[in-house]
């Protein structure tokens, strides 16, 4: 079997359980006496073409190609004896062609390159050219109240952020902005401690265990935080401090809404520290992002901005690739600092919903976009096209034959897509 026909194979299978399990409609539950489970599916399905921009000589014009991929999930959840609730999330993948493309749009849940998950809960059974195969525990959690305590351990999604675009308080395993599947946010290994301070306040505690390149675990490369939030005037404000792998920050987010204007802030200052050590060996940076957003009724039209700044982006668009070799882990790839974005949807009837992203770097004038039609088949089957654009410079032949970028987005393929996602 040829490589490029392999990830059909395993879209063809993926339809042919789908269509066996759509017959259910569910997978089933149990309860006793002290313990129940409710077990669910999720199948997610993507194709998409995308069209390469030719490079000036000596650059090699990147081929037309194809992504295909797909992701089958089963999602267990419930309680345990002595008051234990568990979440469990595994998944079975096959993907071709680079997921990363375009700004991270099509990234699957192996295609996440993170720390913060250790890789002996994950098992690739096929790699061959472009062609992989993994399956894996995306969470595993277990969590038990003592009163104004909640314990979390084992591996679950962590998330700091508000705003929609930009997200720079979102540190662990986080989606760019024009990812396309948002579902399940991929799970981290930590120890999470939430305390109750009153009915607006509360603290919690997290640790994140981190692996090194060899996949043992590693000091450096984990992160230990505490976050305190509360509500005054009407808006949701947090404070959060400590260290994740290779550098030290403290920060916070605030929300609210003035007469129906959301209003969303987020940031943090940063020291870099890659061995963990209490050294910092770098120069210290900010990042923020703010964002406004306003829905109507009207077929439940919304729109949002944002902007972001990043101090430690680079000034230039010739110094963007040593920017890219600056970044931390779980950084998103943002490599200027100027950024400028904005969302929106409208229903275009009750089942069918338009949707545009679109992200401009302020400083070069490059930018990203994508617009999209999401058709709502059933309670449990959605399905979505596009198409994924980007503009500006595009890189050039150096002196010695390399690339030289000179826009951030300007070598952004134009590509069509197609997804479906089936629960059951």
């Amino acid at each position: 079997m040829r490589a490029s026909s392999k990830p059909i194979a395993g879209v063809a299978v993926a339809l042919a359980l789908l269509l066996c399990a759509r017959a259910a409609q569910a997978i089933g539950s149990a309860k006793g006496d002290d313990a129940s489970i409710n077990a669910a599916g999720n199948v997610w399905l993507l194709g998409a073409y995308y069209h390469s921009w030719p490079w000036l000589p000596p650059l090699p014009t990147p081929p037309d190609d194809g992504i295909a991929a797909g992701t089958m999930r089963l999602i267990l959840d419930g309680d345990l004896p002595r008051q234990v609730g568990y979440e469990a999330n595994f998944y079975f993948e096959l993907s071709r062609g680079p997921t990363s493309l375009g700004a991270n749009t099509f990234l699957t849940p192996s295609s996440f390159n993170t720390p913060y998950r250790t890789p002996y809960l994950g098992w690739t059974f096929w790699s061959t050219g472009s062609v992989t195969g993994q399956m894996a525990v995306d969470r595993l959690r277990v969590h038990r109240s003592f009163g104004p305590v909640d314990i979390s351990i084992g591996r679950f999604p962590v998330n700091h952020s508000v705003t929609f675009l930009f997200t720079p308080n979102d540190f662990f395993a986080p989606f760019s902005a024009t990812t396309l599947n948002k579902s399940y946010k991929p799970g981290v290994d930590a120890l999470r401690v939430n305390v109750g301070l009153g009915a607006l306040s509360g603290l919690e505690v997290l640790g994140v265990l981190g692996s090194g390149k060899n996949g043992d675990p590693a000091w450096s490369s984990s992160a230990v935080t505490a976050r305190l939030e509360t509500v005054l005037a009407g808006f949701h404000g947090t404070i959060i401090g400590g260290k994740l792998a290779a550098r030290w920050i403290v920060g916070g987010t605030v929300q609210g809404d003035i007469k129906g204007i959301g209003l969303r802030a987020e940031g943090h200052f940063g020291m870099p520290d890659a061995d963990g050590d209490g050294h910092i060996d770098g120069p210290l940076y900010g990042q923020l992002a703010a964002r406004v957003e306003h829905s109507w009724p009207w077929h439940n039209v919304t729109i949002g901005g944002e902007y972001a700044f990043f101090s430690d982006g680079a000034e230039a668009a010739a110094d963007y690739l040593a920017r890219a070799a600056r970044l931390f882990p779980d950084e998103l790839p943002y490599l200027g600092r100027h950024y400028v974005g904005v969302n929106a949807g409208i229903d275009l009837i009750p089942i069918l919903n338009l949707g545009v992203v679109g992200l401009v770097n302020a400083g070069d004038g490059s930018g990203i976009t994508t617009v999209s039609l999401v058709y709502n088949a059933s309670n449990e089957v959605d399905l979505s096209l596009g198409m994924l654009a980007g503009w500006g410079w595009r890189p050039i032949a150096s002196a010695g034959g390399t690339p030289a970028l000179r826009s951030e987005f300007g070598a952004t393929p134009i590509t069509a897509f197609f997804q479906t996602t089936v629960s059951f």
